[in-house]
């Protein structure tokens, strides 16, 4: 064999070798990036999830707070207790509004139902200062 033909055979196997590290780099970096797409989506929805989550365990806590107001017969404030059951209702139909919505919808929906959320929150404050000693 001349040392001609040696290098081109090298030079062949040297190229296979260089072709084969390429491709398996190509398709291992586009396995990274389809993982990538499929983790993003997951990682939203699961955001999304307890999100809504943390406002529906909110409801619950103060649903069940009205609930022994009502019960414990504050007819006097009824007036109170009635506003609170709106402001509740509103949360409750924004919340409901947020299941199943596109990411711009989400990021509008999330800043109202985070206002509802907030005013819901002062007016269950401005409550317990009337009814101090009717905690769960």
């Amino acid at each position: 064999m001349s040392r001609t033909a040696y290098l081109r055979d090298s030079n062949v196997v040297t190229l296979e070798w260089f072709l084969s590290v390429v491709l398996r780099l190509t398709v291992w970096v586009t396995c990274i990036v389809k993982n990538e797409e499929r983790r993003i989506p997951m990682e939203r929805e699961d955001n999304r999830l307890a999100y809504q989550g943390k406002i529906e365990a909110q409801l619950k806590e103060w649903g069940s707070q009205i609930d022994l107001w009502q019960d414990r017969g504050m007819g006097g404030n009824r007036q109170l207790l009635e506003e609170l059951n709106h402001k509740r209702q509103t949360v409750r139909r924004k919340l409901a509004e947020m299941k199943d919505v596109s990411d711009e919808q989400w990021q509008t929906l999330t800043a109202e139902l985070d206002g509802a959320v907030e005013d819901m929150r002062s007016a269950m404050s401005d409550a317990r200062e009337q009814f101090p000693l009717m905690e769960v």
